[in-house]
C-alpha cells in the first residue's frame, strides 16, 4: 500500500515558555491506516493543567482544560497550507492511556478534536505517541504527493453545562438587566429565547454608541439560536498569542498576509516582524495587541473555532457561582493597581514583582519596568502557577486567564442586530482569497454586531465581569489594546 510521503515539519511551542505552555514535538507519520487515510503521529504536553470535581449547592461540576488540535498540510507543488480533514470515527484515532479524546464536527467533517485529561489531577500533562487519522484522500491529495504537516495545538477549557447569573448588582456600567438603575441579575436556565422588556424589569443597555448610560433598548429579544452560555463550550485558557499569530501569518498566501499581518513591530510590546524564514515574534507568548476584528475572526475561523458571545463571557467569568458587586473576572471586585515590574528576561519565564495583598489582578495603565519596557500586553498566563489560587492567577471560575484586562475580549454582542443574528456556528479551517473568515452568520468586516468585553492594560474602568460599556463598540480597526481569543462549541 502506498502512503503519503514527505518531509515533516517539526511544530514548535505555540506558547514556548516555562509555564502555561502547549509543546507538540516528534510529528512523523504511522503505519496501518487503510487505503486514502494516513496517521499522524505527534507527542503532546501541557503545564498546570487539570481535571477537578467540586459540589456546589445544586450541582457537582467538572472541568478540565484540554488540547483543541488541528493539522494544517501543505503540498510541495502547491504553495499555499490546507487543513486536514480528520476521521469522525474515534477508534481511527490512536491516543494513550489517560487520556480522552472528542471530535469537533463542522459540517460534518472532523476540523480537529479535544485531547484532555481521563482522571483528576493536575500538573505537567505529557503524552507520547498520539495518532490522529487524516482523510488526505478527501483533501485531494494523491498517495505519491510529497506532503509537509504542521500538528497545531491551542489550550482550552471546559466549561460545563449549565445555569449561571447574567448581569451585576454593582454599580457596573451599560450591566444586563437594569431597572430604574435598581441592580437586578437574570439566571440562564436554558438556550432558550430571552425576552427583555420594561415591563418585567429585563432591561440590557444597548451601548450601541460605545457609551454607558445609552438608552436601553426595550424590547431586545435574544433569540433561541444566539449561544446564551447555557450549553457547555471550550473555551481558549489565554487569548491569542503573538507566537500563536506569527504561526498563523506562515500558513497563509501573500494575498491573505498583505491583509492580516499588523505590521507594528516594535511598537506598544508587539514584537511580530518579517523575516528570510518567515513571521516571527520575539516575545511569542505575549498577548497578541494591535488585532483588528477581521484578524481575530480570520484567526478563529482559521483554527476552527468561533467568536464567543457576551453570555458566553459572563458565564466564563462567573460560572455558579453568587453575583459579587464590581467583581472582575477573578470574583472579587478588588484589584491591583501598582506598577508591574517583570522579574527575569521576556523569554517566557518573567513573573511580576507586585503587592499581592489585594489577592488579584491586573496590570496597570502604566510603564512596565524591566524586560521590553513600554505600556502594553504582558505574557500570557503571568500569574498563575501549578499551586496559584484562583485570584492570585486572576482566572475564571472554571480557570479561563485573562479575562480581565491584558488585551481586550471581542465578543459577539446583543446590542446590534448583526450581533442577535449570530448563531454560533463554527469556522472550518479555511480563509477567502483575501484572508477573510467567510462562516455564514459572523459579524463581517465592518465588525458591525461584535463589541468588547473585559477591558485592555490601559481600561481600568471597564475591566469587571458586568461591565457593558464597549459591549456593542463595533470598532473594526487595530488598536494597541485590542486582542481576542475563540471558543467552540462542547461536541
Amino acid at each position: 500500500m502506498k502512503k503519503v510521503l514527505g518531509v515533516l515539519i517539526l511544530v514548535a511551542a505555540l506558547h514556548p515558555a516555562a509555564a502555561n505552555d502547549i509543546i507538540v514535538t516528534n510529528v512523523g507519520y504511522g503505519s496501518g491506516a487503510p487505503a486514502g487515510a494516513v496517521d499522524v503521529k505527534f507527542d503532546l504536553s501541557w503545564e498546570n493543567s487539570w481535571r477537578l470535581s467540586w459540589p456546589e449547592t445544586t450541582n457537582t461540576w467538572t472541568n478540565w482544560d484540554a488540547a483543541w488540535v488541528f493539522i494544517k498540510f501543505h503540498e510541495q507543488n502547491i504553495t499555499f497550507w490546507e487543513h486536514a480533514t480528520l476521521s469522525t470515527n474515534v477508534a481511527d484515532h490512536t491516543i494513550p492511556g489517560g487520556m480522552e479524546i472528542e471530535i469537533g464536527l463542522t459540517d460534518s467533517e472532523g476540523v480537529g478534536v479535544f485531547l484532555y485529561r481521563a482522571v483528576e489531577t493536575n500538573g505537567m500533562f505529557s503524552n507520547t505517541a498520539i495518532r490522529l487519522r487524516w482523510l488526505y484522500e478527501g483533501d485531494g491529495v494523491e498517495s505519491t504527493s510529497q506532503v509537509d504537516v504542521s500538528v497545531q495545538a491551542i489550550e482550552m477549557v471546559y466549561i460545563p453545562e449549565g445555569s449561571f447569573d447574567l448581569g451585576g448588582v454593582g454599580s457596573e456600567n451599560g450591566r444586563y438587566f437594569m431597572a430604574s438603575n435598581t441592580a437586578l441579575t437574570y439566571r440562564i436556565t436554558s438556550e432558550a429565547a430571552v425576552t427583555m422588556s420594561s415591563s418585567n424589569g429585563l432591561w440590557g443597555s444597548s451601548g450601541a454608541s460605545g457609551n454607558a448610560g445609552v438608552a436601553p433598548v426595550d424590547p431586545t429579544n435574544i433569540p433561541a439560536a444566539y449561544p446564551k452560555g447555557y450549553a457547555a463550550i471550550y473555551c481558549m485558557k489565554h487569548e491569542i498569542s503573538q507566537g500563536q499569530y506569527a504561526d498563523f501569518l506562515n500558513k497563509l498566501t501573500p494575498a491573505q498576509i498583505s491583509n492580516r499581518f499588523p505590521n507594528y513591530n516594535g511598537l506598544v510590546r508587539h514584537t511580530i516582524s518579517n523575516s528570510p524564514s518567515g513571521y516571527i515574534a520575539t516575545r511569542p507568548a505575549r498577548a497578541c495587541n494591535n488585532l483588528s476584528w477581521a484578524d481575530v475572526a480570520a484567526y478563529l475561523d482559521w483554527a476552527g473555532l468561533r467568536p464567543m458571545t457576551e453570555l458566553e463571557y459572563e458565564k466564563t467569568c462567573r460560572g455558579d457561582a453568587l453575583t459579587v458587586a464590581n467583581e472582575y473576572a477573578w470574583g472579587l471586585n478588588t484589584i491591583m493597581g501598582t506598577t508591574p515590574y517583570l522579574s527575569g528576561t521576556e523569554d517566557g519565564t518573567e513573573t511580576v514583582i507586585t503587592d499581592t495583598s489585594l489577592g488579584a489582578c491586573r496590570w496597570a495603565n502604566t510603564s512596565v519596568s524591566g524586560g521590553d519596557g513600554g505600556s502594553g500586553p504582558l505574557r500570557c498566563g503571568i500569574f498563575a502557577t501549578v499551586a496559584s489560587e484562583r485570584a492570585d492567577a486572576g482566572g475564571t471560575y472554571w480557570g479561563v486567564l485573562e479575562m480581565s484586562g491584558n488585551v481586550a475580549e471581542r465578543a459577539i454582542s446583543t446590542g446590534r442586530s448583526g450581533g442577535l443574528a449570530f448563531t454560533g456556528e463554527h469556522g472550518d479551517g479555511t480563509l477567502d482569497s483575501g484572508g477573510q473568515a467567510d462562516v455564514p452568520g459572523w459579524p463581517g468586516t465592518s465588525a458591525s454586531g461584535a463589541g468588547f468585553r473585559g477591558g485592555g492594560y490601559p481600561d481600568a474602568g471597564y475591566l469587571r465581569t458586568a461591565d457593558r460599556t464597549h459591549a456593542a463598540y463595533s470598532h473594526s480597526a487595530r488598536n494597541p489594546s485590542y486582542g481576542g481569543r475563540g471558543v467552540r462549541t462542547a461536541p
